[in-house]
């Protein structure tokens, strides 16, 4: 992909225009935390929150960004069966895959597959078998966090960008469509194939 095909880096996302076109509700701090609450609590459900706010919008913090992704990266943890899903993770700044880079490192060799998409360095010294570290600089990607697993006959998707520090818009589905939508966006910009 030449230079002149990626985003400079704008208020613009590569995601932007999917999230705007997207129609949902708000969801009350409270919802998010019961809903991964959930997927601890009730692992054969492995993620409750769907039934009840299927694809819906949301504006939250970095703090409940956390609980949703924790939330999806359990689907990958508890629902067997195990290396079914392919997990995709974008982390905005190296500092924030470290903080989770121990949970990653229990996560990973249950996924088919893990991409982990983030600046240069990302992962750095760190042994990972099953993963490929793509650098996102210069695709314009640096105020997404995307979180996504995938299988042949379902997928999920936490798909957000940052609008003001430490505050996120964006969705969640469970809609195979939808996150097919979200996965051709990736594989475009970036030059990857993504297997399910």
């Amino acid at each position: 992909m030449s230079k002149n095909n990626k985003l400079n880096s704008t208020n613009l996302s590569p995601f932007t225009q999917i999230i705007l076109d997207f129609k949902g509700k708000n969801i009350p701090d409270e919802q998010i935390q019961a809903d991964y609450n959930n997927t601890i609590n009730y692992p054969n459900n492995y993620f409750v929150a769907p039934e009840r706010w299927n694809e819906c919008f949301y504006t939250t913090s970095r703090k409940n960004m956390l609980l949703l992704s924790q939330g999806l990266e359990n689907i990958v943890r508890i629902k067997p069966p195990f290396n079914k899903f392919v997990l995709l993770a974008l982390f905005q700044r190296k500092s924030h895959f470290d903080a989770v880079a121990e949970q990653y490192a229990t996560i990973i060799p249950l996924s088919k597959k893990t991409y982990l998409i983030g600046e240069k360095g990302l992962a750095h010294g760190i042994n990972l078998s099953n993963v490929e570290i793509i650098d996102f600089t210069d695709f314009g990607l640096d105020k997404n966090w995307i979180v996504m697993a995938i299988a042949n006959d379902e997928g999920c998707a936490l798909i957000a960008e940052e609008f003001k520090p430490g505050q996120y818009k964006g969705f969640f589905t469970t809609n195979r469509n939808l996150t097919n939508r979200c996965t051709d966006i990736l594989k475009e910009l970036l030059n990857i194939e993504i297997k399910s």
